[in-house]
């Protein structure tokens, strides 16, 4: 059974049709990836970003807490202070 040369051609039209389109397919699907790429690299950066702030976060956590000491120190101090001044007004009184 012979094919004839107009069917063979319509087959050669459909199967470079077929080409065209899986190229471009191949196009495509290497844009999305280098998409994915991208987005891959950009996450990766977001997290290193992320890691950096969460790190100066505890410096100044540790800062702050230290700051505090010394104001509550500073504050008792004071207040002895005045007490102190207090009591020995009291006594001159007496």
């Amino acid at each position: 059974m012979e094919i004839g040369e107009e069917r063979i051609s319509k087959l050669e039209g459909g199967m470079s049709k077929l080409e065209g389109v899986v190229s471009q397919m191949d196009k495509r699907l290497d844009d999305m990836n280098k998409r994915f790429d991208d987005m891959n690299k950009r996450l990766n950066h977001l997290g290193e970003e992320i890691s950096n702030l969460r790190g100066e976060m505890g410096d100044l956590r540790r800062e702050m807490a230290a700051n505090f000491r010394w104001t509550v120190a500073l504050i008792f101090g004071m207040w002895v202070t005045i007490m102190g001044g207090i009591g020995g007004l009291i006594t001159l009184v007496k």
